[in-house]
């Protein structure tokens, strides 16, 4: 199946504009851009469809980056992606998969509660070129969609306690607990001013690292770093979780050794190490779950894959040019 790769960015980029974009709509004229089956597919139904992922999206996941990455993977195939809900609500018809209304009107109050007010919910409805009773049927037919996979795919698949248990002997090398490290950090902020900061971390390291000047302060390291205006946090990590220049100053040391000076951007770090737990192999019962996972997502990517091929040959599809 070929995707219009220019509509598909130009209605994607529409698509990613902010709430309550009065131009959003505007913009769209309703040519058909596919047919499916009986079905045709317009400007305007793209439109929609990617409107209803943004609010959707939008509604449950607070993270500006991550709302991107979802939508960018949207503006990649967008086009297909509403072709194949397409041919998953046929196929939830031609099986009667019966959605409850209460589940679609929950869905509608979560979409709506996304928004300070039902004013401005419907003025992004206008700006989005929909009406509720058309909110409403994207919000059904994404339901018939996910279900009509849930019942082909996800119901179907099986992992077995051996087929983990046999992955797990495979791929113990992949099971692996890296070393971790529980320290206890003092940073000396930059602020709006540098020189002092760079003096204070100086001062509390000279004292820190002399037994000697150190065993005059009956409370140890954190003593000598609020006394320098150090913020004192403790923290835990395994290797490969932190910048490699923290890495490459902490892990060599011993437990209660000090840290050599570790400059950033933003300030001065000094580590005393309190506590090391050596890298390990993780039991298989600790693995199961991940490996469970991990096998079952497999299966569900194969058996999606094969039965989305199975239904598009089975469709008549054409892509207008």
């Amino acid at each position: 199946m070929k995707k219009n790769k220019y509509l598909v960015s130009i209605f994607l980029a529409i698509a990613l504009l902010t709430p309550s974009t009065p131009l959003a709509h505007s913009a769209i004229n309703d040519g058909i851009i596919a047919v499916v089956n009986d079905n045709i597919i317009t400007l305007k139904d793209l439109h929609e469809f990617l409107s209803m992922i943004y609010m959707s999206v939008t509604s449950t996941v607070k993270d500006p980056q991550e709302v991107k990455k979802i939508m960018d993977d949207y503006q990649a195939n967008g086009l297909e992606r509403l072709i194949d809900e397409r041919l998953k609500v046929d196929h939830a018809d031609k099986t009667e998969l019966k959605i409850r209304s209460e589940a679609v009107d929950k869905r509608l109050k979560e979409i709506k509660a996304h928004y300070p007010s039902e004013k401005e919910f419907n003025n992004e409805l206008i700006a989005q070129g929909m009406t509720l009773s058309d909110l409403r049927k994207k919000v059904l037919d994404q339901f018939k969609a996910y279900y009509a996979e849930e019942v082909e795919i996800k119901e179907k698949i099986s992992v077995s306690p051996q087929q983990v248990n046999e992955y797990y002997q495979k791929n113990t090398e992949k099971f692996l607990k890296p070393e971790q490290l529980s320290l206890q950090s003092a940073f000396f902020a930059y602020g709006d001013d540098q020189r002092l900061a760079e003096q204070n971390a100086r001062a509390a390291y000279a004292i820190v690292k002399d037994p000697q000047k150190l065993s005059e302060y009956p409370q140890g390291f954190d003593e000598v770093i609020q006394k320098f205006s150090g913020i004192l946090s403790p923290s835990t990590f395994k290797k490969g979780e932190v910048l490699p220049e923290i890495e490459k100053a902490v892990f060599p040391l011993k437990v209660n050794e000090i840290s050599p000076l570790v400059a950033l951007d933003n300030g001065i770090y000094i580590f005393q190490v309190k506590e090391k737990t050596p890298s390990s192999q993780a039991s298989l019962d600790e693995a199961k779950d991940k490996i469970y996972n991990f096998l079952f997502q497999q299966q569900y990517n194969e058996r999606r894959e094969q039965w989305l091929k199975k239904l598009r040959e089975a469709a008549f599809i054409e892509i207008k040019n």
